[in-house]
């Protein structure tokens, strides 16, 4: 008899696949986006050039210490749950 108090939503745990496609497909996404919006929002100037370069290589910063810190949690969670 399943327990009263379990709640099933019949959906499996998904892959590492169906992840890196995720995370490979957001990349996409994101630079194609970024490479639509940024030629028309600025000139050809140097400068500002150079701003779109900080300024994605700050997202890419971002978003690396996002997903490193989530793995980094994930992995300590797994890791404690199972010494229980």
């Amino acid at each position: 008899m399943a327990n009263p108090h379990s709640i099933d939503t019949g959906a499996g745990h998904c892959s590492v696949r169906s992840y890196v496609i995720g995370f490979i497909l957001s990349v996409v996404l994101t630079a194609a986006a970024f490479g639509l919006v940024v030629p028309q929002v600025t000139g050809p100037t140097e400068s500002i050039i150079a701003i779109a370069v900080l300024a994605f290589g700050f997202t890419v910063m971002v978003a690396v210490i996002v997903i490193d810190g989530t793995l980094w949690v994930l992995n300590h969670v797994g890791h404690h749950m199972m010494s229980r």
